[in-house]
């Protein structure tokens, strides 16, 4: 199939449409590229597009950020790479949050770039001592910057009443990068809570007590093109005294929580039609310990609140609530707001500097700077078009995707409750994301080219890709063994001779007399993939027989199983089943182990082959662990090895390695006690593995790429 042509408009427009994220990604390809999508011109074309998605951005109790980019009842969240000392969500407006952290200093943050700016002290700012400040963000259309406003009064006795002390209103200009005072606030905005302006129509909107009698509450809003305050209508069915409540906006609306229905419902006032006192509604509620905060709609009828135990998803159709989960964070959260992913950077720095480079992008072009994405990314761009999808679809490109190294080392694990997740960052602290395919999984058999093989709770085996979440079920050999009388052992490769992806079964039957003795007959089923049918080849000359079959591993187009001569002497072996020729044979052991290694665990480690020898004599070795790495492949002369002192795990013991973290120092273990830990080579350490806030359990795991090869070949 011929590729299409692409033209310059057509390219602005897709890129348009992508995730900030991602167009963050591909800045980091080429120069043209980094010039085409850093412009200003590209940022706020970008911005302006109206179907930016809502995220999260949550404060934890251990005062770290992280985002949520899928709103839903079961989150993962990912911790964002700043300082961990936040205290406060003041208020975000086009992808840029403002933050104050616990010394007082506010900083303008984009947690998608990572970019962050510290605001300076305005040289008018009170005092600290008896002083209280407030603050707000957001952006005026009149003169094209971002403005934060600061409220500060003295209230040296902090009664927190109402006494119609002076109100100072400070404005930054941030891209001018000055501070002004203007005229002072007519109100008076003493309270306990000192809330955030919230942001809405071209105004930062607080609560605040008018002067006159009974100092009445009242809704002042900002305007920050004219820099002056007006009011905005309340509901009219709310008691005149709401300035203890706390105002905020939601799915585009202002809306206020009503704390004083007491001992009854809680209320959230919802106004539909900004500055149109009529449309005020109001929404029942539960009763939560702790202050209430809406944070975001999910879909029409329910949205996000944050108490101080728990986030909580309320239904206003039937009036039900129920916790929402996050993945990530063990803490309870402090406080949050709602963002937009975008490019715009906060320091607001000159980007003609630049290399100016006119983008036009040929079909090689394209090719090749998408080749250098990672396979979740390619997937996101073959949505955009149909254009796309051709090109990102071709058999072709997805073999120079894959051929492309190195392609970052993922894991994916089995969970107790027998779901997949993966991990795309391999590191101490470390986020999953639940694999969306069946929940029945109990082992990994394999892995090759991004795709696993796994098998599940029938018995049955599947063909996943974890990227793009397509699966294939594996059918039966039409002459497999009964299941419940016999062992089979399975092994999943790529023959590149007849470029297929192969499946192996070695199976033999207990029932056989020979069973003990290991004089058994061991078949060999080979399933090839792409052209759907399953064959017998010759017999294993090795006896197979293990009580806990494992499975191949798969390395320099063989799959290789531990096993054992058919002798008096049943000398140990590695077994290497060669998938082109689909004929076993026999790999060099290393020459300083025990030649009965049949129970010793076979793994890949960093592109090489290793043997795990956990049965030194705790008497005479300690409990200790021999690692044997065959650095060349077939060469018996490079066979090194390393040991590890167990003994801080004689418990919860090492089972299986899993991948290296950072190079070669970190190795990633499993364990009997169906948990993760990592091992250092260098200070031989042993420390928890931390996946998602606490330390990870797992069934079974494998390490994987990622890649767009699809298992319905």
């Amino acid at each position: 199939m011929a590729i299409p042509e692409l033209y310059q408009e057509i390219l602005i427009d897709i890129f348009l449409r992508l995730p900030a994220k991602s167009i963050g990604k591909c800045r980091c390809l080429s120069k043209p590229w980094r010039a085409f999508l850093s412009s200003p011109e590209f940022i706020k074309s970008h911005l302006a597009r109206k179907s930016h998605k809502q995220n999260l951005l949550l404060i934890s109790a251990a005062n770290s950020i992280h985002s949520i980019d899928t709103i839903k009842e079961r989150t993962n969240s990912e911790k964002i790479k700043l300082r961990s000392d936040w205290l406060e969500f003041v208020g975000s407006c086009d992808g840029l949050i403002l933050l104050v952290n616990k010394k007082g200093e506010t900083f303008l943050v984009n947690p998608i770039t990572l970019q962050q700016r510290k605001v300076p002290n305005s040289p008018l700012a009170l005092k600290k001592r008896f002083s209280f400040t407030v603050h707000g963000f957001g952006y005026d259309s009149s003169t094209d910057d971002y403005k934060i406003v600061t409220l500060s009064y003295y209230d040296p006795e902090c009664e927190y009443e109402p006494d119609c002390v002076d109100t100072f209103v400070d404005v930054y200009y941030v891209k001018k990068g000055f501070w002004r005072r203007v005229e002072n606030s007519p109100y008076d905005h003493s309270a306990p809570d000192r809330a955030s302006g919230v942001l809405l129509n071209g105004a930062l909107h607080w609560l605040a007590s008018s002067p006159g009698t009974g100092y009445p509450s009242v809704i002042a809003a900002f305007d920050l093109a004219r820099e002056v305050f007006d009011e905005i209508p309340a509901p009219s069915g709310m008691n005149v005294d709401f300035v203890f409540n706390s105002l905020h906006v939601r799915g585009g609306c202002l809306c206020m929580v009503d704390y004083q229905c007491y001992n009854v419902r809680k209320g959230i006032w919802i106004m539909k039609q900004y500055g149109l006192a009529e449309s005020w509604t109001k929404y029942g509620i539960g009763w939560y310990y702790g202050i209430l905060k809406p944070l975001c709609f999910v879909g029409d009828e329910e949205f996000v609140l944050i108490t101080e135990e728990a986030l909580v998803v309320h239904n206003v159709k039937d009036g039900k609530s129920r916790d929402m989960v996050v993945d990530g964070v063990q803490d309870a959260f402090i406080d949050g707001g709602i963002f937009v992913g975008s490019l715009l950077s906060p320091t607001f720095s000159d980007i003609s500097e630049l290399e100016t480079v006119t983008c036009e992008f040929t079909q090689q072009i394209l090719i090749e700077i998408f080749s250098r994405l990672p396979a979740k990314s390619v997937g996101k761009c073959r949505c955009l078009s149909k254009q796309w999808h051709t090109i990102l679809s071709t058999p072709e490109f997805i073999k120079s995707h894959l051929a492309r190294k190195p392609h970052q080392e993922n894991l994916l694990l089995i969970t107790p409750s027998h779901s997949i997740n993966s991990i795309a960052t391999i590191k101490n602290d470390a986020f999953s994301e639940k694999i969306e395919v069946q929940d029945n999984w109990i082992e990994v058999l394999g892995s090759c080219d991004g795709l696993v093989l796994l098998l599940n709770e029938e018995n049955e085996k599947f063909l996943v890709n974890p990227v793009t979440l397509q699966q294939a079920k594996v059918p039966d050999p039409p002459v497999a063994l009964e299941k419940w009388e016999s062992f089979t052992m399975h092994g999943f490769g790529y023959d590149s001779a007849i470029d297929d992806y192969k499946i192996v079964s070695v199976s033999y039957s207990f029932n056989d007399e020979d069973y003990d003795t290991g004089f058994v007959d061991t078949f060999v089923d080979v399933y090839y993939v792409k052209r759907g049918f399953w064959k017998r080849v010759e017999n294993s000359p090795y006896a197979h027989t293990f009580h806990e079959p494992p499975s191949g591993v798969f390395l320099n187009g063989a799959a290789h199983w531990l096993a054992s001569i058919k002798d008096s002497r049943h000398r140990s072996v590695i077994a290497a089943f060669d998938l082109v020729r689909e004929v076993f044979d026999e790999i060099p052991a290393p020459s300083g182990i025990n030649a009965n290694f049949v129970f010793c665990t076979l793994v890949v480690l960093g592109g090489c082959l290793c043997l795990v020898d956990a049965r030194c004599n705790k008497k005479t070795d300690g409990n200790r662990t021999d690692v044997w790495v065959m650095r060349e492949y077939g060469s018996a002369e490079s066979w090194t090895k390393f040991s590890m002192d167990c003994n801080y795990y004689e418990r919860n013991i090492i089972a299986r390695p899993l991948c290296y973290i950072g190079g070669d120092e970190e190795i990633v273990w499993t364990t009997k006690e169906e948990s993760l830990v990592i091992y250092n080579l260098k200070d031989e350490t042993f420390r928890d593995m931390i996946v998602d806030g606490f330390p990870a359990h797992v069934l079974n795991g494998c390490s994987f790429v990622g890649s767009l090869v699809s298992p319905c070949l």
